[in-house]
């Protein structure tokens, strides 16, 4: 944790893309009621049904959100990285938080923003509340296309997901690096780890796909780019 307002919040600030067109003084004004704060791996940022007294931007590392359940891991929302923000909505209108956000391997760091003092800002300074909107509107939208993730069948969701990612440069054949575990992909679009399993493993065997550790080589986009439209059975 550092000293609140220090000048290297505003440096943070201003790499974060929902403050990125905000001046200087506006700048200190959020850093004067920000702090930075270290959470180690498997620690939650934030969690379920506690006061949102701030909210929180990425500053390094990523941070899983996740619905709490009664034993183990809940179902995963989605996967937070660098310069994403998290908690706002809870923090300036909600007043609570409905999902717990846990830091992944190796630990983050996060800028913490106080709610009240951030409010305040709001009420004075139209384009930060611009800023802060046009920021929702961004998360609503990746919200819908969660929602897209999760419809249709397992095997299609999986392929809509691959094919939704970037791939690795210096590779020949498309290849997908997973930035999450294998396990907490299949929680996130609603596949039994088993099933989750099972579909790799059909696709390794039809000749679609190779699978190392985390890294997946596409080697039939067409025929994966069917499986998510759900024109095409990869059964047989």
């Amino acid at each position: 944790m550092v000293t609140k307002g220090a000048p290297s919040l505003v440096g943070i600030l201003s790499e974060t893309p929902i403050f990125a067109g905000l001046d200087t003084s506006q700048l200190e004004a959020i850093a004067a009621v920000s702090e930075l704060r270290n959470v180690a791996s498997g620690q939650r940022v934030f969690e379920a049904g506690k006061l949102a007294e701030h909210f929180f931007v990425l500053v390094d590392g990523r941070v899983r959100l996740e619905f709490p359940a009664a034993e183990g891991k809940g179902q995963v929302v989605g996967i937070f990285r660098k310069g994403d923000f998290i908690g706002v909505a809870s923090a300036l209108h909600m007043g609570v938080f409905p999902l717990h956000a846990v830091a992944t391997p190796p630990g983050l760091r996060v800028l913490a923003v106080e709610a009240r003092g951030f409010r305040k800002r709001l009420h004075t300074d139209p384009i930060l509340a611009e800023a802060v909107i046009a920021g929702l509107c961004e998360r609503m939208f990746g919200l819908i296309q969660r929602v897209e993730e999760m419809t249709g069948e397992a095997s299609g969701r999986l392929a809509r997901y691959l094919l939704s990612q970037p791939t690795e440069s210096g590779h020949p054949i498309p290849t997908v690096r997973l930035a999450i575990k294998k396990g907490d992909l299949a929680r996130r679009l609603d596949i039994a780890p088993a099933t989750f399993s099972r579909i790799l493993k059909r696709w390794r065997d039809l000749g679609l796909v190779q699978v190392r550790g985390r890294s997946i080589a596409i080697l039939e986009p067409d025929r994966l780019e069917a499986d998510a439209a759900g024109t095409h059975s990869l059964r047989t």
